[in-house]
């Protein structure tokens, strides 16, 4: 029985393939059991190992003979046949336990492949500016402006102190104000007396957008709007600015706060502020913060003829056609009258 095992597994286990190993071991497995049954007579009891699957091989139960063999016999033939189908076993678990690596690189090799297809197509880097490069393109902007902040402040605070409400609604309980002002839906722009003439010294991006500059370009610029108002206060004021566009019921206030000079308390005026949340356009359209571009509204003579054909036709449907108050068609005839009413109130 050992001999013949020592042929079958003479083969190398790192040679072997795992298909003619599995087949070497069907083959080995019966060669076993038939050297096995040719013993039957002379081992009395089931062979038992420690490994599991090598007793399920040789659990062979051999009946009691009726011809009782020496007991060396039986022991030396014990020995042989266990120690050949260990020596077997490690022969055939060796390539299992060699083909682990292979099986492991091509799993590996697997997932790297599809890494590589997720990965898609490498971004193309952006060059990279130097120091002075960087520092030419950087601007700041008026929010962050340790001066431009305080003058937004102080030009809020003038308002509000003159007219008991913010510049916009919008700033109502704002947590940052400069910033929330120069994002606000409102144009703000306040001129301050130099020595050559009143200059820009704040605007907001409405403002810029009304003016078609840029923050940079139009803070310190010089300009015809004056930096003082008679009276401090004004709520209706239009004028054309460089831009061809012309502010729509803008209101103007004075900046002044208080200060001491030279011992004494006296009012100092940082300029004059300007808020407009609509411009007019060369056209006669309305222009809004955003881009928004409105029709030209309509002149106030047009627009009193059209409310009272309205209420003439309101009249017909009611009184003529005999319709109530909650037929469609007198309900939309008073919506209309509203929208009219609204706009001629607005104009």
């Amino acid at each position: 029985c050992s001999s013949q095992l020592q042929r079958l597994t003479s083969l190398p286990a790192g040679r072997a393939t795992l298909k003619s190993q599995t087949r070497l071991s069907s083959v080995a497995s019966a060669r076993l059991r038939s050297c096995i049954e040719l013993e039957r007579r002379i081992i009395r009891t089931p062979i038992r190992t420690a490994n599991p699957e090598l007793s399920q091989t040789l659990q062979v139960a051999a009946p009691r003979s009726e011809t009782r063999a020496p007991a060396m016999t039986r022991r030396g033939l014990f020995v042989a046949v266990v120690a050949a189908a260990a020596q077997g076993a490690r022969a055939f678990a060796t390539p299992a336990i060699s083909a682990r690596p292979h099986a492991s690189a091509a799993r590996a090799s697997s997932v790297a492949l599809c890494a590589k297809a997720k990965k898609g197509k490498p971004k193309k880097k952006q060059p990279k500016k130097s120091g002075m490069a960087w520092a030419k393109d950087f601007e700041v902007m008026p929010f962050d402006s340790v001066s431009l902040r305080a003058l937004a402040t102080e030009a809020c605070g003038a308002f509000e102190g003159r007219t008991g409400k913010p510049v916009h609604a919008s700033l109502s309980g704002a947590g940052d104000l400069p910033k929330a002002l120069y994002n606000a839906p409102c144009a703000v722009v306040v001129s301050s007396p130099g020595d050559d003439g009143s200059t820009i010294a704040y605007a907001n991006a409405a403002a810029c957008e009304a003016y078609n500059q840029t923050h940079s370009e139009l803070i310190g610029s010089a300009t015809d709007l004056a930096a003082t108002v008679s009276g401090g206060y004004d709520s209706k004021y239009g004028k054309k600015i460089p831009s061809g566009v012309t502010m729509r019921d803008a209101k103007r206030w004075e900046i002044a706060k208080m200060a001491i000079v030279d011992g004494e308390l006296t009012t100092t005026s940082s300029g004059a502020g300007y808020a407009f949340e609509s411009w007019t356009l060369d056209d006669g359209r309305v222009g809004r913060p955003g881009g928004v571009v409105e029709d030209a509204p309509m002149d106030p003579g047009e627009l009193e003829a059209l409310i009272e054909a309205q209420g003439a036709m309101i009249r017909e449907l009611k009184e003529e056609q005999g319709l109530g108050n909650k037929s469609p068609e007198v309900l939309d005839a008073v919506a209309e009258l509203l929208r009219l009413k609204a706009m001629a109130e607005e104009g």
